[in-house]
């Protein structure tokens, strides 16, 4: 589970509060006598139906959110075993490249390093979590204030002529419904749903733990110099800190007399990894290390590419508000009027998302990287150039040099991206592991890798992932291999003489192509005809991406090189399996 997942569980589990609330409203209506509704009698239903309502959530929620509370500490231990590790890796392939490594500190200071460490990251556990918990305690008061002002102020609507009971209720939910459960107010005013707060809270703190784990590998090295990454498609706040380099005095142990540059906590207080940061820091090695500072073209490309980013979120929430208001009113005046908004926001940001698109194509042909790209630089993953095959290799060559016995947590998403690699064309190999695989195991960069420009790619959302894979399979062509993802798995499939194949490469004995059944949808792929998540049902995404058009798009190629894993580290042999 990552930051979006949590979130998501958290938009569940605010989308259900509105639910139940405005159940109670549709299904207590006010009888309707000759001198019309007996808004007392009603209201005295409804504030019996509020005492349940929280009585309920206060049981069903909590329980919810020790559960999701639980999953951020493993969440965070787990970003600071990866930096560790992925840092560890990225320093021998220096030192194989020719840098010297300076001399250690003594083992004493090294061991009083790491419990202080220890003692950070126990810290920013504690800090978010007991941050979460504040913001879950007032998602549950608000839902209980604004259902109870909800009851007194519809006598009010109704009093001042509003009409019937139904435009009354909407009308004192509306505010209610336009904002959601705005709960968390920042120091500038700003008020934010729980959702939009655990996301940027988790994604903030994931960050940090796993900086923590980069630095303390470097202080392992004797190592505490770094350089905020020298690429496109960061924050222009922060552009003025690309390509210099710092002293870690923050995560690496660092100090002002370790050489002539500043201090990384200098750049923090000016700014640097503020919240939804996208810059981040990568090991400087003397010697090696190409220092590229912002152009100012590069800047101009951040700035249009925020501003269109930021409209587009505009567009959005004023879609997801207008949403709401026409999901749950009881009018159905008032139900019409807010679904065209919904669309015609909708629309808007879905012409923006074009523009962005196209913002997005323009700067990677002058060097911009996709999110998941800036994603994987900024978390300091491993680059290994790809290389192209001197002679082109037949299908089960290329199933033999990349499948194998998985010893990972579940290389299916990026096997099937490497194999497409190798279809066309480029030696690349995987079963990496670490923050490389869950990067592109997450959903949402299977999403922006189906929508790259160039690529011939199609996401649906369904409840029921067969119902999805049907529609999907309709659109696959004769003979043509597609990136399939559903379910909790991803694969290689085809359609040869009107039967679908899908590509086992996970097994240490049994690799290729295999019938694709509903059953194998079922057993293989985890298919299900609905997904609970925190007691809610939710819609998942499900993409089919044509193999040849995600070879020819020169931004995956690029992503690639994150996939690509020398022989020796790869983790796969006999005692693996599939997963």
């Amino acid at each position: 589970m990552n930051e979006y997942d949590i979130s998501k569980a958290f938009e569940e589990i605010e989308k259900e509060l509105i639910d139940s609330m405005m159940r109670n409203f549709s299904r207590h209506r006010a009888e309707e006598l000759k001198e019309g509704y007996n808004w007392s009698q009603w209201q005295a239903e409804q504030l019996k139906s509020l005492e349940q309502y929280r009585k309920n959530n206060s049981k069903k929620f909590n329980k919810q959110f020790s559960e999701l509370n639980g999953k951020v500490e493993e969440m965070l231990k787990t970003a600071r075993a990866n930096g560790n590790a992925e840092q560890e890796a990225k320093i021998l392939q220096a030192i194989k490249d020719g840098f010297k490594l300076p001399d250690k500190p003594s083992e004493t200071s090294t061991a009083e390093f790491f419990k202080v460490n220890d003692r950070k990251l126990n810290a920013l556990i504690k800090s978010t979590t007991d941050d979460l918990k504040s913001a879950e305690t007032a998602v549950l008061r608000m839902s209980n204030d604004k259902y109870r002002s909800a009851i007194f102020n519809a006598q009010v609507y109704a009093n001042s002529g509003a009409g019937t009971y139904e435009k009354a209720v909407d009308m004192a939910c509306r505010d209610m419904l336009r904002a959601g459960l705005n709960c968390v107010e920042y120091k500038n005013g700003a008020r934010h749903t729980l959702s939009d707060y655990a996301e940027m809270a988790i994604r903030t703190a994931n960050k940090r733990a796993y900086l923590r784990g980069e630095g303390e590998k470097r202080q392992e090295f004797g190592i505490t110099t770094v350089v905020v990454n020298s690429r496109q498609g960061g924050c222009p706040d922060c552009a003025q800190y690309i390509g210099r380099v710092f002293i870690d005095d923050v995560y690496s142990g660092g100090s002002a007399k370790d050489g002539d540059y500043p201090l990384l906590s200098e750049a923090i207080s000016g700014g640097l990894f503020h919240p939804r940061c996208k810059d981040s820091t990568s090991t400087y090695y003397e010697g090696i290390t190409t220092l590229k500072p912002a152009t100012e073209d590069e800047i101009d490309d951040m700035k249009r590419q925020e501003a269109l980013e930021q409209q587009k979120s505009y567009y959005e929430n004023q879609a997801k508000k207008c949403g709401r208001i026409s999901e749950y009113s009881l009018d159905s005046d008032n139900k019409r009027a807010y679904a065209k908004r919904a669309e015609v926001w909708q629309d808007k940001a879905d012409k923006t998302a074009v523009k962005l698109d196209e913002n997005v194509a323009k700067s990677t042909e002058s060097g911009t990287i996709s999110k998941t790209r800036q994603t994987l630089e900024s978390a300091g993953v491993e680059y290994r150039q790809i290389e192209t095959h001197k002679t082109a290799l037949s299908e089960s060559e290329i199933i033999d040099r990349l499948g194998g016995g998985d010893l990972t947590k579940g290389s299916c998403s990026s096997l099937a991206f490497a194999y497409a690699g190798n279809t066309g064309g480029f030696d690349v190999l995987d079963f990496r592991d670490g923050f490389s695989r869950s990067t592109f195991a997450h959903k949402g960069t299977i999403d922006e890798i189906a929508n790259l420009p160039g690529v011939n790619g199609i996401v649906i959302k369904y409840y029921n992932d067969f119902a999805a894979v049907n529609k999907l399979l309709g659109m696959v062509e004769e003979s043509k291999e597609y990136y399939l993802g559903t379910g909790k798995h991803s694969a290689i499939i085809r359609k040869i003489e009107n039967n679908f194949e899908y590509l086992e490469l996970q097994s240490p004995t049994d690799n290729g192509f295999k019938p694709l059944t509903k059953e194998v949808l079922k057993k293989r792929f985890g298919c299900k005809k609905s997904h609970i998540i925190l007691g809610s049902k939710t819609q998942m995404s499900n993409q089919l991406i044509e193999c040849k058009s995600l070879s020819e798009s020169s931004e995956f190629q690029k992503l690639l090189g994150y996939i690509n894993t020398s022989i020796r580290n790869q983790k796969k042999g006999a005692n693996g399996c599939v997963k």
